[in-house]
C-alpha cells in the first residue's frame, strides 16, 4: 500500500475540503476547509491531500519554517479509509516529506482523549511532553535524533 502527499492546489481543494471523520471524531479536529483557508494567510503553512494509489483518503496541515519545531497541526484520514493503515503510512509519509525541507523536530497536539491519535504518534516514536494552556497533549518527535 502506497501513500504519497501532494499540497492542496486548485485541482484537489473541494475534495480535500468534503472529507469527514466519524461523527464521534469531528471534536477533535479543525475541519480542513478552514485549515485550507489559514495557509492562505501564512506563508510558513501548507496544506496536502492524501492519497492511496489515485483515492483520496486524508488531508493534512503543516507549520513549519528552518528557525524554530514544526508542527503538524491537522492530520485526518476520512471516515471510510480509517483502521486501513493510512494513518500511519500518512504520518511517516509527512515526516519522510518535513526531513526534506530541514525539519529536525516536529511537534503535534491532540486532545488528552484522544486514544487513536495517541497509539498512532506513540508508536511512531512522539514522546509526549504534557498538556497545553488548552488542555490537549504536546508529543515531539526529535527526528535529528531519530536519524
Amino acid at each position: 500500500m502506497s501513500i504519497r502527499v501532494e499540497p492542496i492546489n486548485i485541482d484537489n481543494w473541494v475534495d480535500c475540503s468534503q472529507l469527514r471523520v466519524k461523527p464521534e471524531q469531528e471534536r477533535f479536529i479543525t475541519s480542513n476547509l478552514v485549515c485550507i483557508a489559514e495557509v492562505q494567510f501564512y506563508p510558513d503553512w501548507a496544506a496536502y491531500a492524501i492519497y492511496a494509489g489515485d483515492q483520496l483518503v486524508g488531508f493534512a496541515m503543516i507549520e513549519g519554517n528552518e528557525a524554530e519545531a514544526w508542527w503538524i497541526s491537522s492530520l485526518m484520514i476520512a471516515a471510510e479509509y480509517q483502521r486501513q493503515g493510512y494513518g500511519r503510512l500518512a504520518l511517516a509519509a509527512l515526516v519522510d516529506l518535513v526531513i526534506t525541507q530541514g525539519c529536525t523536530e516536529l511537534l503535534v497536539g491532540y486532545a488528552n482523549d484522544n486514544t487513536a491519535a495517541r497509539q498512532i504518534y506513540q508508536q511512531s516514536g512522539f514522546v509526549e511532553l504534557g498538556l497545553d494552556e488548552e488542555g490537549d497533549m504536546v508529543a515531539q518527535l526529535n527526528i535529528a535524533q531519530n536519524s
